[in-house]
């Protein structure tokens, strides 16, 4: 019991399934989503604004009942996750790929958030 409030206790904060990964990328945001076991065909990615809403399904092992279980500690079924970003984004430019369980969505940011260089007229 010791070794389980600790394990509880001693974890990173964690905001649920999938876990993610949020970056300024300089001319883009990135997010990295951990999502073994999920197909492209089970993800349905949104953008509204400044907020990009991330949805899916994890399936369950095929033919393998709940008594069968010794352990369990990979979930199964819908997960939904909302980042929202710090600046509006270019949603034309939004590109998402999927390498090794992990899902990488690349935002570019929107031409009205970046930084602009003002001159000063000499007087």
């Amino acid at each position: 019991m010791q070794r389980e409030l600790s394990r509880l206790f001693n974890r990173p904060e964690s905001g649920g399934f999938p876990p993610i990964n949020v970056y300024d990328a300089g001319d883009a945001f990135v997010v990295e989503a951990e999502l073994p076991g999920v197909g492209t065909s089970e993800l349905e990615l949104s953008i509204t604004g400044d907020t990009l809403e991330l949805k899916g399904k994890r399936a369950g092992l095929p033919g393998v009942g709940d008594e069968q279980f010794q352990r369990r500690e990979r979930g199964e079924g819908a997960f939904a996750r909302t980042v929202v970003l710090p600046e509006t984004v270019d949603a034309d430019g939004i590109k998402a790929t999927t390498r090794d369980g992990v899902l990488t969505i690349r935002l570019p940011k929107s031409e009205a958030s970046k930084p602009r260089r003002i001159s000063v007229d000499p007087s």
